[in-house]
């Protein structure tokens, strides 16, 4: 008899210790625990320990790349749930055996889907909440970054549109889309968030048309912008991204942006060059800006080019004179 009963504690003490071994960290269709999420270190993992982190209930990539990312390699999901609602949970594989797990939700609200992150994970330093203003339309834009102990980020971004009165504006079938995301700190797309800089660069110097020489201006012009490290941007004043990005660090901004247009529909001017350099150790501007348009008639090709020079301080990013 004595030796059945050990038999039996044996036995179970192996189902249990083979059942622990084998238990995923996250639950198909069950709740999520951020814990868990921030908690874990994703080095001691590659992507085919999937069945570890996910269990074996999963939905795989059909080889479709139309349902992939552009860096991923492959991916593998589970449905989770977040207060209830389901979602689905990614372990997406990128080269050099780097993994990431990330959470997609749709057609949930900017305010609604950060606050599916418990509050615990905010930080007002790593916190950025913006609206750029296209006059026809405004973007909404939230994003947040957290730190772990283990050389890993939680990420999450989001951006939503609305009419110039606010009402929300849907453009797709899955607007708004919100993304939470755990990766390596390594990873350069996805940046520790910080909130936005406010410059305000004063121009101080200007010439038309590559004159030899500048000439001084005397009044007090100052064009405003925000810098954005977070997402290596720099925006003008309706926070709108003003160019594309030459060059992008902590010592240098240098933004290009060209516009496509047809010259017989230009009835007065446009801009459709505009070139930023700014030093952001000695705060110098640069500002290159061509236009083209009948109202230039008596210039070459009815186009002229300005430059600007000067100089940039750093604002508080809500002024108040009172």
């Amino acid at each position: 008899m004595k030796r059945v009963l050990d038999i039996l504690i044996i036995s179970s003490l192996f189902l249990f210790f083979s059942a622990k071994s084998y238990s995923q960290i996250f639950n198909a269709n069950k709740e999520l625990d951020f814990e868990k999420l921030v908690n874990l270190d994703l080095s001691k993992y590659t992507f085919e320990d999937y069945k570890k982190l996910l269990g074996s209930d999963i939905e795989v990539w059909d080889g479709n790349p139309d349902y992939k990312g552009s860096r991923e390699l492959d991916w593998k999901k589970i449905d989770i749930k977040i207060k209830g609602s389901t979602y689905k949970l990614k372990l997406s594989k990128f080269k050099n055996n780097q993994i990431q797990i990330s959470i997609h939700i749709y057609q949930v609200r900017c305010n609604d889907a950060v606050n599916l992150i418990p509050s615990k994970f905010f930080n007002n330093e790593n916190y950025l909440e913006y609206e750029t203003d296209f006059e026809i339309m405004k973007n909404k834009i939230i994003k947040l970054s957290y730190d772990t102990k283990n050389e890993t980020r939680l990420s999450f971004g989001c951006m939503e549109n609305t009419d110039p009165d606010g009402n929300f504006k849907s453009f797709g079938e899955y607007d708004p889309t919100s993304v939470i995301s755990l990766s390596s700190i390594n990873d350069t797309l996805y940046k520790n968030i910080v909130p936005l800089k406010m410059i305000s660069c004063k121009i101080e110097k200007g010439r038309i048309n590559n004159d030899v020489n500048y000439t001084v201006i005397q009044d007090s012009i100052y064009t405003n912008f925000y810098i954005s490290d977070g997402e290596d941007r720099l925006l003008d004043e309706k926070k709108i991204t003003v160019g594309d990005n030459e060059i992008f660090n902590k010592d240098k901004i240098h933004t290009v942006e060209t516009l496509d247009f047809k010259k017989a529909e230009v009835q007065d001017a446009i801009n459709y060059f505009n070139e930023y350099k700014i030093d952001r150790i000695n705060a110098s501007f640069y500002h290159k800006l061509k236009r083209y348009g009948p109202r230039y008639k008596d210039y070459p090709n009815m186009e002229i080019q300005l430059e600007y020079l000067g100089t940039c301080e750093k604002k508080e990013v809500e002024e108040r004179a009172f």
